[in-house]
């Protein structure tokens, strides 16, 4: 599932940047395997994120990631790391539980305008699926010896790039044919309602996804003190359980909801 942590194109065009984004996908995407009792500590990866929080404005996170923050901030100020993780154990684990919290939290605040969305996703998607039908009846009806010519009208009309001259005789062309220029406009006007829908039901998305990056973030400036004291296979349970959060959160708020099974085999 690790496609998931790739942005949308609606998180990139709506949301506001989230500081840590980059630096905690990075190591998502390279902390794939398990590491070896022999392996180095990837410092530079973790390093980037250490530095991102530490440079960050307090103000752009929730309370789990500031707490991680001064974990970080007393962390690095430690020359004796088995020393300093010794102090900062505590802390970093209490802002792990509290990102937790705040996202509980985000799913208390935000969830029910998700949901709100996500319902008028599914419903403009059902209306796509009927008139595709009802386009589909109509074309149907059209001479067999003419379909080829009509389909390629009806491709160029949809076309953006078409000239406007030409998209007008293109319609005088279909509207010859009874209820095909009708269920052409339907479909249109359906898809370009299901295109605003996802982007609405993506943009309620991005609180909840944020709060789901912070309890990933959490775990990964965990770790990263960790693996800079030789507990490498600490840390990668920390970033695995970190990868988890940001993966069941994709699941559950960006993967996009399907017409009902009996409307796509119908």
């Amino acid at each position: 599932m690790t496609d998931r942590i790739v942005p949308t194109a609606a998180e990139s065009a709506e949301a506001p940047p989230n500081p840590l984004r980059a630096q905690f996908i990075d190591i998502m995407q390279k902390g794939e395997q398990a590491p070896k009792s022999t392996d180095r500590p990837k410092e530079e990866v973790g390093d980037a994120l250490f530095n991102a929080v530490l440079a960050a404005k307090p103000t752009d996170f929730g309370q789990g990631v500031r707490d991680a923050q001064t974990a970080a901030k007393a962390f690095t100020e430690e020359p004796d790391k088995a020393k300093a993780l010794a102090k900062g154990a505590p802390v970093f684990e209490a802002a792990i539980k509290q990102s937790d919290a705040d996202y509980i939290s985000a799913i208390a605040k935000y969830s029910p305008e998700f949901n709100q969305k996500k319902l008028a996703l599914e419903s403009s998607q059902l209306a796509v699926v009927m008139d595709m039908r009802a386009l589909q009846g109509s074309f149907s009806r059209v001479p067999e010896d003419k379909q080829g010519a009509v389909a390629r009208m009806i491709a160029l009309a949809s076309d953006s790039d078409t000239s406007a001259g030409l998209t007008a005789a293109l319609r005088v062309e279909m509207g010859k044919y009874p209820g095909l220029l009708e269920n052409v406009d339907k479909l249109k006007t359906a898809m370009d309602a299901e295109e605003s829908a996802e982007k609405a039901m993506d943009k309620a998305a991005q609180p909840l996804m944020h709060a789901a990056y912070e309890e990933a973030a959490t775990r990964y400036i965990y770790a990263h003190a960790l693996e800079l004291c030789g507990k490498t296979s600490e840390a990668f349970t920390l970033k695995e359980e970190g990868k988890g959060k940001v993966d069941q959160a994709y699941f559950e708020f960006l993967d996009k909801p399907v017409p009902p099974k009996n409307v796509q085999e119908a």
